[in-house]
């Protein structure tokens, strides 16, 4: 079984200090055999610090069978044979030793002391490394709880042993604790030295967790950190190296293109200097995949070259790394024109990882997928088709999740070249139907399982399955108290900490069972859950009359697009670079949003037509955005259409479509002006929403909550939601919403009754529109925030996660919400954790799961008057008989021509943000 966790080496070099008991050999009761034994056990410590683990323990097990039992010596040579064993890897004996020191330790004491705990802590990780995790956690958890309880926060036994429970709480994704307890010993380190071994254990342990969430951005960070403190120790030059291609790794992950050719070339210079030629090699390739994603295709060509040439002289050989860098050389070869030279080395790469890995593994799958790709473009269409299709297949079963493309299981990175890859495939062999197919995969989301959880919820015909799917959310929101609560309640109380154990494993019961329900009377729920991309005539038949479904992705390979009507589908394709595109998009974001501009809060009483802005606005960037999207073909289709619903991929979400022009002429229409839009968060739920909802009526507003009192100890997260400016016209926004919709059956939430105890009210379940104005928070914004939350107030009466004053995302689909519009007047609560992630897929999507038929939310904040304005009127449009999506045009339209007239231009930073994402 491979390793879960790494050596921590501060502590292995022997748990209880040996000095202790060179110490005792003065003490009375010691005869000369003991003190030669301590002698033995010193020396046998030396050689361990040496690096002679041989000599280490042959001397340490010497002692370990002849000195007394129980005795302080005996345990001391038990507890060094479990360090060096732990030093190999060796598990089971680690385990082992480690268990017999810590019933030495205890027989001696009477009961449990310091040095049983290390030891306990220890063989916790052995058990968890020899795959019983369970047994782990069950050494660890008691261990932390005493060392937590008895010793200094700063002490290094304390902070190891915390380490080690965190590092088994992140592999078996226990509660989310991982994290937070990271994060906890990570403050409790401050009065030990800066280079100290445990600073970097802690911190390379949080650019994991945070990893293993998806959080990139975050991890980057904690990455460098980690090679600041590692050059500031004086570690080694391939210590270094490791650390400077983990971070190539990520930033090449996150496109971050420049700093993951930077990072793997110093990666390759360090690693020269450790004399580890192979991992110079793979330094050499990350820069290479970074240098031909930036279009620098002589430099990739050289980098993929000299890492292959490194692969090839390493001694022993290793054919899969010599493989994987050819493959690196293949695509660099393909992408700068050199068809017959990458096609060969791609089939010989191929060749290489075959011979080593079975049928099925992703190391040989992805090569297959890439030598289809090779195939095609040097000009067998057919014969690419034919490899790339059943490897996609492949992946595809493997992972059955429709957001593959971004999976945080398999690396974005590699799924998003590879089905780029196909999409250029099926493009080339004119296979509409595979490229639909590939394309769904790469821009579904959550947010299209949300909404199609909303549908099984609501167009279950069966009372008893409603009741069963409403009993599954309850329980899923109760789950998500729970946890909360636990991560809260473990650090301080361990006692309720382990009754909250009890609630969490009986709610667990209670959802197998129903989910058993479920599938029993709903065979089709799972797959709306989960579901699976479908045929294009199936999507068309569920269109409406002038209705275009317009889907474009950004890929290496460049910008691909389908629009698909009840009658056709054109796929279009444009050879801009995803890393052009993201620098537009940012382009775009920058002209809306730069340094100055007018945000919420600021003086509501100027004219709409005041103080003209659209000198600022990128106009370049979106007509170069268009051309891209909008090819020929598609562009015919869209002037034709009423109505346009985007399912756009992450990067190309995260701008409102609405801004887009039409042509290149300076005074071109923009998108919005020809055209009703709306974003759909799941292409399989597209034209399947169900019908609205009886006795929704009047109007509830939440926003503007009371200010927080901080203590002097609170977090980083509750500092900083403290520090949020206030809204001082978000009371004005709600109250002028209320007028317009009806006062008599209004109910607005300011101040401490904003929160989230109050939302869970049958007024606000039965409210036709819910408005939130408040703050809108982004994952990444504190640490610790993993999702799109909204800023409410606090309830010190409700303990838990309910009553942090946050509303999270997850939580906000546990709602139970009935409106035919949630409006979301709120900083950022269309975006997602970054410019990658999809716009619609933040906040919105939750109030999709709770029920809501519209959400209105904007991409960045707006002056108070405008967002009430065109807020009033898309509902008053609404009512009057307009669909969601030509409501906000209508209102949008009618804003823009007041700016024209009164000579203030048509600046999109005031109107452009609003978006209606439906099902």
């Amino acid at each position: 079984m491979s390793t879960i966790f790494r050596a921590v080496t501060v502590v292995c070099a022997g748990f209880a200090s040996i000095a202790a008991a060179d110490a005792g050999a003065g003490k009375p009761g010691y005869n000369s055999a003991q003190t030669e034994l301590t002698g033995q056990l010193v020396e046998a410590r030396r050689f361990q610090q040496e690096g002679k683990p041989e000599k280490a323990i042959e001397l340490a097990t010497r002692v370990a069978a002849t000195a007394p039992s129980p005795s302080d010596l005996r345990a001391e040579a038990f507890s060094l044979l479990g360090a060096l064993a732990h030093s190999a890897n060796d598990w089971k004996n680690a385990a082992a030793h480690h268990d017999e020191a810590a019933r030495i330790r205890r027989a001696l004491a009477g009961g449990e002391t310091t040095e049983s705990r290390e030891a306990d802590a220890a063989a916790g990780l052995a058990l968890a490394n020899l795959g019983d995790v369970a047994a782990g956690r069950a050494r660890l958890d008691p261990a932390w709880r005493g060392l937590d309880r008895t010793l200094d926060r700063a002490d290094p036994r304390r902070l190891t042993a915390g380490l080690y429970l965190a590092m088994l709480q992140l592999v078996a994704r226990s509660d989310g604790l991982g994290e937070p307890l990271l994060r906890r010993l990570n403050d409790d380190m401050a009065a030990l030295e800066p280079t100290h071994p445990l600073r970097l254990e802690v911190n390379d342990q949080l650019a994991t967790a945070l990893q293993a969430q998806g959080r990139l951005t975050d991890a980057l960070e904690m990455q460098k950190r980690g090679l600041a403190l590692r050059e500031r120790a004086g570690a080694s030059a391939d210590s270094i190296g490791n650390s400077e291609i983990m971070i190539s790794i990520t930033a090449l992950s996150l496109d971050k293109l420049e700093d993951a050719e930077r990072f793997g070339l110093r990666a390759a210079a360090s690693f020269e200097r450790a004399g580890a030629s192979l991992s110079q090699g793979a330094g050499m390739s990350q820069a290479a995949q970074a240098a031909r994603r930036l279009g620098k295709l002589d430099e990739a060509v050289a980098h993929a070259r000299a890492a292959v040439a490194l692969a090839e002289r390493a001694t022993p050989a290793v054919p899969l790394a010599t493989a994987i860098f050819r493959n690196t050389l293949a695509d660099a070869l393909l992408a700068s024109g050199n068809y017959q030279e990458g096609l060969a080395i791609m089939r010989a790469a191929h060749d290489g990882i075959a011979a080593v890995r079975a049928e099925g593994h992703p190391q040989r799958t992805y090569p297959q997928m890439g030598l289809g790709y090779a195939t095609a473009i040097s000009g067998d269409a057919a014969g690419g088709m034919a490899l790339y299709r059943p490897a996609f297949e492949s992946v595809f079963r493997s992972v059955r999740l429709l957001e593959v493309a971004q999976s945080r299981a398999t690396g974005a990175a590699g799924n998003l070249e590879s089905f780029g890859q196909g999409l250029d495939v099926a493009r080339r062999a004119g296979d509409r139907e595979f490229g639909f197919r590939i394309a769904q995969v790469m821009v579904e989301s959550d947010a299209g399982r949300a909404a199609l959880a909303t549908l099984a919820r609501l167009s279950a015909s069966d009372p008893a399955t409603a009741e069963a799917i409403d009993k599954r959310r309850e329980l899923l929101r109760r789950r998500l108290e729970l946890d909360g609560e636990r991560v809260t309640k473990a650090l301080a109380d361990p006692a309720a900490a382990q009754a909250l154990d009890t609630q969490i494993a009986a709610v667990d019961a209670e959802l197998a069972a129903v989910t058993a329900t479920l599938d029993a009377a709903m065979p089709g729920f799972d797959s709306l859950l989960r579901p699976m991309p479908e045929a294009l005539a199936e999507v068309q038949a569920r269109l409406g009359e002038g209705e275009v479904l317009l889907v474009p992705m950004t890929t290496h390979q460049g910008l691909f697009t389908f629009a698909v009507t009840r009658s056709r589908a054109v796929f279009g394709h444009d050879p801009v670079s995803r890393h052009r595109v993201k620098a537009l998009v940012r382009r775009v974001l920058d002209g809306v949003l730069p340094e100055g501009r007018v945000r919420a809060g600021e003086d509501a009483s100027r004219d709409l037509v005041d103080a003209p802005l659209a000198a600022s606005f990128d106009r370049a960037a979106t007509r170069e955005l268009a051309r891209a999207m909008l090819t020929p073909d598609i562009a015919a289709l869209v002037g034709e259409a009423r109505l346009v619903s985007v399912a756009a991929d992450p990067v190309l979400s995260a701008i409102p479509f609405s801004l887009l022009p039409t042509g290149d002429a300076a005074d071109a229409p923009w998108l919005i002006e020809q055209v009703a839009l709306r974003a759909v968060p799941s292409i399989a739920a597209l034209g399947r929403s169900p019908d609205a909802a009886s006795g929704v009526t009047g109007f509830a507003g939440i926003g503007d909550p009371s200010p927080r009192a901080i203590a002097a100890d609170a977090s980083s997260v509750a500092k900083g939601l403290a520090a949020l400016p206030p809204l001082p016209g978000a009371r004005a926004e709600l109250a002028a919403l209320a007028a317009a919709i009806g006062p008599r059956r209004a109910i607005v939430l300011t101040g401490d009754d904003a929160t989230e105890a109050r939302l869970r009210t049958p007024a606000v379940a039965k409210a036709g529109v819910v408005a939130f104005a408040t703050h809108g928070l982004v994952a990444g914004d504190f640490d610790t925030l993993a999702e799109p939350a909204l800023l409410l107030a606090p309830d010190a009466a409700v303990a838990g996660q309910a009553g942090d004053g946050l509303l999270t995302a997850s939580e906000a689909a546990t709602l139970d919400i009935a409106a035919e519009w949630v409006v979301l007047s709120a900083c950022n609560s269309a975006a997602g954790d970054s410019l990658s992630a999809a716009g619609y897929a933040g906040l919105a999507r939750g109030f999709l799961l709770a029920g809501a038929r519209n959400v209105l939310a904007a991409h960045w904040p707006v002056r108070d008057d405008v967002s009430s304005r065109l807020t009033v009127a898309t509902i008053a449009a609404s009512r009057n008989g307009a669909a969601a999506p030509q409501a906000l045009a209508q209102a949008i339209r009618a804003l823009i021509a007041e700016q024209r007239r009164g000579g203030g231009g048509d600046d999109p930073a005031l109107w452009a943000p609003f978006m209606v994402v439906s099902r």
